[in-house]
Parts: C-alpha cells; sequence; structure tokens
C-alpha cells in the first residue's frame, strides 16, 4: 500500500484511513456518519478537522488531494468504499 517512505509516516499520523477514502469518494459527512459512526455526524466532522490541522490544509478538497498526491490511498480499494 505505501508507495514510500513519506507515505508510511504520514500514514502513522492519520489515525483512521477510512474517513480518508470516504471523503476521497465523495461523501458527506452525514453518509460517512450513517456509515462509519451511527449517525454521529460530529464525530466525522471533528475527525476531518483535526486531519485539516494536521497537515495545514483547507478543506476537503485539498485533504483529497493531499491524500491522493502522497499515495495514501489505494485505487482498488477506494472502489470498494465507493461501492460501499
Amino acid at each position: 500500500m505505501f508507495y514510500d517512505k513519506n507515505a508510511e509516516m504520514i500514514m502513522e499520523k492519520i489515525p483512521d484511513i477510512r474517513i480518508v477514502y470516504y471523503v476521497v469518494a465523495g461523501l458527506t459527512y452525514r453518509e460517512i456518519a450513517m456509515k462509519y459512526y451511527h449517525y454521529q455526524i460530529y464525530k466525522v466532522i471533528y475527525r476531518v478537522r483535526q486531519l485539516y490541522k494536521e497537515f495545514d490544509l483547507t478543506n476537503r478538497r485539498h485533504l483529497a488531494y493531499f491524500a491522493v498526491k502522497n499515495h495514501l490511498i489505494n485505487t482498488q480499494k477506494l472502489e470498494e468504499y465507493i461501492n460501499d
């Protein structure tokens, strides 16, 4: 899954990569909350904002771009999250 050392170091800072996959797949906070946190939308918003703060990002698009650019996601696995 990891393509280089930089990706490994970044992955250590992300508590749960599933949220990143859901954001890259284009799901809303509400949809992520329904699948992942049993309708607790504020947990999703908190986790995503923590990722923004950790990596100095400003929005969901930047988070998706950051994940793709740094090879944090596997495209085959992303299809599973889209179809989930």
